[in-house]
């Protein structure tokens, strides 16, 4: 009877011992992970990696009340990202959207946001849902940082033509369904391709640099600026009616007047303003500022046009 029993015990030592080495591997394999890893049953998380342990400060020793609603604590509102609306339910919120997979932001027990895509899966053959959230902090930082060199202009460090004309799409609709002004202000360097011809595309470049640092200096934040063409620049003026426009147009243009370009002299600009009016195209606004530009131009240059709806008032200031 001992020599059956013995092999008995010898067989469920073996197993018990090697259930322990793969609860180890499978331990080492999660902790390996960067992602974030957690179990939940019931409400409860059973198991996490050291990766979640290091966001939450979840370990053995706090387990109390370290539950869904507990969990919900680290979600960060934004509306780019999956938000509960009731905590409490929130893994019911999760589980309802397609595929069970969603932008997440949270903030961790130190204070620190970090963006993740969360995904979960029900496991098989028993009750426990597997979270994976990775980390696309970074991704994204970098998303936005190539988003917003091509939306730049390289060289005056302003917003793109193409850009602009996305920008003002969205303020047009925005005037529209509130009734609050806007103005464009269209402005050309004068006689560019004269100080490129004679002191060389550097010092071409070095002009349009400047004009756009006094540019950027002299508006409001809530101001847009854009390079419009070579030596083209077009200003979009919240808020602001087309005398008010004017005002503006003519400080920049006395500012210019009245720097002194290094080995240059005098170089001046011409500017053409117009207001918006609702039910009017992006591209008639567009083409009412170049209208106007181009009665600044025709009056000599160096001067602010208003254009007037009804082609007959037209203010000209040198």
């Amino acid at each position: 009877m001992t020599q059956s029993i013995l092999p008995y015990f010898y067989n469920q030592h073996q197993l018990e011992k090697e259930l322990e080495m793969q609860k180890k591997l499978t331990r080492s394999i999660l902790d390996f992970q960067d992602n974030l890893i957690f179990f939940m049953e019931n409400d409860e998380i059973v198991e996490w990696n050291q990766a979640f342990s290091s966001l939450t400060g979840m370990n053995k020793n706090n387990l109390e009340m370290k539950n869904g609603k507990w969990l919900a604590s680290f979600f960060v509102e934004d509306p780019d990202y999956f938000y509960p609306k009731d905590k409490e339910n929130w893994i019911e919120e999760f589980l309802a959207m397609g595929n069970a997979v969603a932008k997440v932001r949270w903030k961790g027990h130190e204070g620190a946001d970090r963006n993740y895509v969360m995904k979960a899966s029900t496991l098989s053959d028993t009750k426990q849902l597997l979270f994976v959230c990775t980390d696309i902090t970074e991704l994204e930082k970098e998303s936005r940082k190539n988003e917003q060199l091509s939306m730049m202009d390289p060289l005056t460090n302003t917003l793109n033509r193409m850009k602009f004309k996305d920008i003002l799409t969205r303020e047009m609709r925005r005037a529209e369904w509130f009734d609050h002004p806007f103005s464009i202000v269209l402005m050309d360097i004068d006689f560019f391709t004269a100080i490129n011809d004679r002191f060389g595309p550097e010092t071409g470049d070095k002009v349009l640099i400047t004009i756009s640092t006094i540019l950027q200096q002299r508006i409001r934040e809530c101001d847009l600026l854009a390079r419009w063409g070579g030596e083209e620049f077009i200003l979009l003026a919240p808020e602001t009616d087309g005398d008010r426009a004017v005002d503006l147009a003519e400080s920049i243009r006395t500012i210019i007047e009245e720097f002194q370009f290094k080995n240059i002299g005098l170089v001046t600009c011409s500017f053409g303003v117009t207001e918006f009016s609702p039910g009017i195209t992006k591209s008639d606004l567009l083409h009412e500022a170049e209208q106007a530009l181009n009665q600044s131009k025709n009056n000599g240059r160096n001067s602010v046009t208003l254009y007037r709806k009804d082609y007959q008032e037209i203010g000209r200031y040198v």
